[in-house]
């Protein structure tokens, strides 16, 4: 009869344990989603002076456009990480001879940083990204980009969802896309993106050409 008594109360304060935690794990989500009260960005600035569609001194982007791959942005420093998966020569022609290397490159510092790893010959990239729980500069963001490329960020983010400074830009279409956690996949143009959010900032992309079959 003891073992039952027993069993029963270790029962009832497991459950009562784990109670306690969805309740912190959600006060917890809530306080961060306040935290990033980010529901919509509005521009401070004409087309012509977008950092992405526009004649931004301040952008090396025209480098790229028009090339079938895509990039990583801090949206706080305009810092630009490109992944070279299919590669172009000086006259932004297509490369169709195997490369026979990984490329790796990194933009930030040790507070905020995206560090990818290119793979052109099996068609993909892994990049790892520390201190996202930073967050957007709204000033900045407003400051940097036009309406219609902050529509973008805004018509995926009406959820008030936290998100990171980073996003993905793709060349080809010359659009970005934000990384939400609501958003653990979703394409841009032939490629694949594919999420994984960690606790303390830090985000694991694979990148990959969906036409690869990867």
């Amino acid at each position: 009869m003891k073992k039952y008594i027993l069993s029963a109360f270790a029962g009832a304060a497991c459950t009562l344990l784990i109670l306690f935690s969805v309740v912190i794990f959600r006060e917890n989500h809530n306080n961060r989603e306040r935290d990033y009260n980010y529901t919509s960005f509005t521009s401070s600035i004409s087309t012509e002076d977008c950092f992405i569609c526009g004649n931004s001194i301040r952008s090396i982007l025209p480098l790229y456009w028009g090339q079938d791959n895509v990039g990583i942005i801090n949206l706080n420093t305009l810092e630009i990480l490109p992944l070279e998966i299919n590669r172009y020569d000086d006259t932004n022609q297509l490369i169709t001879e195997k490369a026979g290397y990984m490329q790796h490159n990194t933009i930030g510092d040790k507070e905020a940083y995206a560090y990818a790893a290119v793979f052109p010959d099996e068609g993909y990239a892994d990049i790892r990204i520390s201190g996202a729980e930073n967050g957007v500069n709204r000033k900045h963001v407003e400051d940097s980009f036009c309406q219609t490329c902050l529509n973008e960020i805004n018509d995926l983010n009406n959820e008030n969802k936290p998100f990171s400074e980073f996003v993905v830009i793709n060349f080809s279409e010359k659009t970005i896309h934000p990384l939400l956690e609501t958003h653990s996949w979703f394409s841009s143009g032939n490629y694949g993106v594919s999420c994984n959010f960690e606790d303390d900032g830090k985000i694991d992309l694979l990148i990959h050409l969906l036409r690869t079959g990867f």
